[in-house]
């Protein structure tokens, strides 16, 4: 009514929370999960503390289950093709192990100085950041992709990518080191589009006996907690599912890296509670924040 103040409404109005207050609310719900990280080995701890410290940061306690260890395979053969870099025209790499393989097959040649020196004029296609970043830290080779780097977080994206941006300046196959799992998208997607690659397989997974073990043990030392379960490749989930007949924890939460594992979730019947959307620590991180952050406010 005219004349009214503005104090005296007749509505409630819901209460606009600040980033701080929104960010103690979540860190309080948080106290309340554990996240077991289902990953294979890795040769720096690194990776893992950083996933460690984004999800203590938003006040879950984690913990890094080993599922799987890997072994290199054919590293005298991708020898061979590095030797031979004027058959390709680049390399394409799907994960850090890839990169790691590449750099063992260039200890190996006597004269690594000058494959690597003829090497960096070639292409270097990198599936999402962590990997362009292993592959600057480890080889020293810088992603083509430049800036554009983030647009490539899985097989799917940096082919359709390649496709839009280099086929015209591809004459030569592109080497593809990768798993003995590798699902074989990226090169399906390319050959559609008369872009060649040379798939060598590089590297084997075998899983982990004792994963039950582990999450069991664990499990009863957060036994107050509600379980996450975070996976990073549909290896680990084939692991995982099946070294666990029933779930040790009640009710888990099932958190994907990447679409293609959510995907695999659900194959496997399982409910996804969340994907993070990029490869990385930050992405996971912040996709479980935005769904606890939905919790507090309902």
């Amino acid at each position: 009514m005219p004349g009214e103040s503005s104090d005296n409404k007749d509505y409630f109005e819901e209460p606009q929370f600040s980033q701080t207050s929104d960010s103690n609310q979540v860190r309080s719900l948080g106290s309340h999960y554990v996240a077991f990280f289902f990953r294979g080995e890795t040769e720096s701890s690194e990776v893992s503390d950083e996933y460690t410290s984004e999800f203590n940061s938003i006040g879950i306690e984690a913990v890094r289950i080993p599922v799987l260890s890997f072994e290199y395979v054919n590293i005298d053969s991708l020898m061979v093709h590095v030797q031979n870099h004027d058959e390709i025209s680049g390399l394409l790499f799907t994960s850090p192990r890839c990169v790691f393989a590449v750099e063992k097959a260039l200890l190996g040649c006597s004269n690594q100085d000058s494959i690597r020196k003829s090497l960096r004029q070639k292409f270097m296609f990198c599936v999402g950041t962590k990997t362009a970043e292993m592959l600057r830290k480890h080889l020293q080779f810088d992603s083509s992709l430049g800036e554009e780097q983030s647009k490539t977080g899985s097989s799917q994206d940096l082919a359709n990518y390649i496709v839009e941006n280099f086929k015209n300046r591809l004459k030569l196959p592109l080497l593809l080191p990768c798993s003995t799992l590798a699902d074989g998208k990226l090169p399906e997607i390319l050959k559609r589009h008369d872009i060649h690659t040379i798939v060598l397989h590089v590297y084997k997974t075998c899983p982990e006996p004792s994963v039950s073990e582990y999450v069991m043990k664990h499990q009863r030392l957060f036994e107050q907690k509600e379980a996450i379960y975070v996976f990073f490749s549909p290896s680990g989930v084939n692991t995982v599912l099946s070294s666990l007949s029933t779930d040790v924890c009640n009710d888990p939460k099932y958190v994907a890296i990447g679409k293609t594992t959510a995907e695999h979730l659900r194959k496997c019947n399982r409910d996804v509670w969340c994907i993070a959307e990029k490869p990385n620590a930050k992405s996971l991180k912040d996709s479980v924040y935005q769904r606890l952050r939905n919790k507090t406010q309902n």
